[in-house]
């Protein structure tokens, strides 16, 4: 686990920081000892953008051990990683639902394709979207993942679906366009990476 949540660390970007290496090693003690401190709270890939994001706007490493912490506690984060997942899966039926509901054109376009939510949904939910600022080269954090992760905050996973539906709305035309290859490459990374 330590090796996983270190070579996470690794290829975690943090922004335009003086030293690089301090901040690495303050996010690699938080995830080690968050996923010690209670064993709901397992570590899972992706969990490092949220703490890069959460030591940028507390620089502070035991003040941002303890947001963290509490962003566990009393928020509906840790509700994806229970046993199995199996919450996750429940939310990818969910999410496939809603597509069905809101884009019919797009779900029956994936459904003759093959495609799954199970695909792209993993790297939304995990990260709250956090990951879209992977290769953003700016030191500010865009507005619209705090907005982001202040409304999920607020109101859970329903938050992070509307975002979802919405950034399908928005490419919708797009997405349709491409082979299935780009299509996942599209979905996972260039879509964030576009709107953010």
């Amino acid at each position: 686990l330590h090796i996983e949540i270190k070579n996470d660390v690794l290829r975690t970007y943090m922004g335009q920081v003086d030293d690089i290496e301090v901040e690495r090693n303050k996010l690699n003690n938080i995830l080690k000892v968050i996923s010690s401190v209670n064993e709901e709270y397992r570590y899972c890939q992706g969990m490092n953008y949220l703490g890069e994001v959460i030591l940028e706007l507390i620089p502070d490493e035991e003040e941002a051990f303890y947001f963290f912490l509490g962003f566990f506690e009393y928020t509906e984060y840790p509700l994806i990683f229970g046993k199995d997942f199996n919450k996750l899966k429940i939310f990818f039926y969910v999410f496939k639902r809603l597509i069905s509901l809101f884009e019919p054109e797009l779900s029956s376009y994936f459904n003759s394709n093959g495609i799954e939510v199970r695909f792209f949904l993993p790297p939304w939910f995990v990260t709250l979207f956090l990951s879209s600022r992977q290769n953003n080269k700016t030191k500010e954090l865009p507005i619209v993942l705090i907005r982001i992760l202040d409304n999920f905050i607020v109101s859970g996973w329903k938050e992070l679906m509307k975002v979802g539906i919405k950034l399908l709305n928005m490419y919708e035309k797009e997405v349709m366009k491409l082979r299935i290859e780009e299509m996942m490459q599209f979905l996972i990374n260039d879509l964030l990476k576009k709107d953010f």
